[in-house]
């Protein structure tokens, strides 16, 4: 009797799991998990002592790194990928992908897969060799994800497709009617990506069937973020919403000062986001209530990470800021020498950052 329920136990619990959509990248990709809520893996830099090293690409990092076996992962719009050793940034391999590369990878097992503006979406090993890649109908901006066998992403010729990561076969695509530069997110076996025609879509991880819709005033370029049964995403139409994630309904809207294209991060209780009147902000994530806001002098599209207490994110002024997640208190700021876009991965204690220079910066 004990047995058939542990049986029946088992049986539910795997139901439950691949109803969520079972990760196979554990944290390693855009925003730090399947929600990308944006969570970092270790404390950072609450105290900001310098940079632990800089290594120079070729050209701007618009996407954030990913961390895999010491490795240091990312992108460039000079078309190389790299692989950077984490403790002394000094390069281990590059590849060349043939065109610009402005999303952030993601690493399952001992795979690696980022697309680039070629509209193809590459496959690599951990020492940087092809293992496949497949050919999209447009520019590939967002960054993928890997959950139940799946790689998941949308494109610029308006699809979400997803692929056999082992193989890179075509699972199922749907065309959602507009370019897509929104990476999807994933909860409870629904994957939720934004258009530029406005719409926040919402389709089964499994087949790709369509679930809900829900309009805004703009493009949405930013990735949503998910948490407690809630969408998180901003858009161009200056507005951020939280709308919920089973119906599609509209639970609350904030109206800040400018268009947001920065990906929110969701973290006790709390949403936090940039925008392009140059202001970064907490918000209830309850109530969409302002906690607080901290200028800055530049535009922010870069999307925050909050690990240990502390929110980071850059901005167009040229710097990166470690702020009070609670108090919205400015703990530090680094100046980096151009604008800083791409998004801040904690990892320990450093905090790696890519600047439009080109430079992949760790801060200690």
């Amino acid at each position: 009797m004990q047995r058939a329920i542990l049986l029946i136990m088992t049986a539910l619990l795997g139901l439950f799991l691949a109803g969520c959509g079972k990760s196979d990248s554990d944290g390693a990709m855009f925003r730090g998990d399947l929600q990308r809520r944006g969570a970092g893996s270790g404390s950072g830099p609450a105290k900001l002592s310098g940079s632990a090293w800089i290594f120079p690409s070729g050209y701007s990092i618009t996407g954030s790194a990913v961390v895999s076996r010491e490795l240091v992962l990312f992108g460039s719009m000079d078309r190389f990928f790299y692989g950077v050793s984490l403790q002394e940034g000094k390069e281990v391999w590059r590849f060349d992908s043939s065109a610009s590369i402005s999303g952030s990878p993601a690493v399952a097992g001992e795979t690696i897969f980022f697309g680039n503006r070629a509209g193809l979406l590459f496959a690599l090993d951990l020492k940087g060799k092809e293992r496949w890649r497949f050919t999209a109908g447009g520019e590939i901006r967002s960054s993928p994800l890997v959950a139940d066998g799946l790689v998941c992403f949308s494109a610029m010729d308006g699809k979400l497709y997803a692929l056999d990561s082992k193989t890179g076969t075509l699972r199922w695509s749907v065309d959602a009617g507009s370019p897509m530069e929104s990476s999807p997110s994933l909860e409870q076996g629904t994957l939720f990506v934004g258009t530029s025609k406005g719409k926040l879509l919402a389709f089964a991880l499994k087949n790709g069937q369509a679930r809900w819709s829900f309009s805004v005033g703009r493009d949405i370029s930013a990735t949503p973020a998910v948490a407690d049964g809630v969408v998180y995403v901003g858009s161009r139409d200056r507005s951020f919403y939280a709308v919920d994630a089973q119906s599609g309904q509209l639970k609350w809207s904030f109206r800040a000062g400018n268009e947001i294209v920065s990906s929110a991060a969701v973290a006790g209780g709390r949403v936090f986001f940039g925008c392009d009147d140059s202001k970064f902000y907490a918000l209830d994530a309850v109530a969409g209530k302002l906690l607080w806001l901290v200028p800055t002098s530049g535009m922010i599209d870069s999307s925050p990470t909050v690990a240990g207490g502390t929110v980071y994110f850059g901005s167009r002024d040229g710097f990166v800021y470690g702020i009070d997640a609670t108090k919205g208190e400015k703990l530090w700021k680094f100046r980096a020498d151009s604008w800083v876009r791409a998004s801040p991965v904690v990892v320990g204690n450093l905090l790696l950052v890519g600047s439009d220079s080109g430079k992949m910066i760790a801060l200690k």
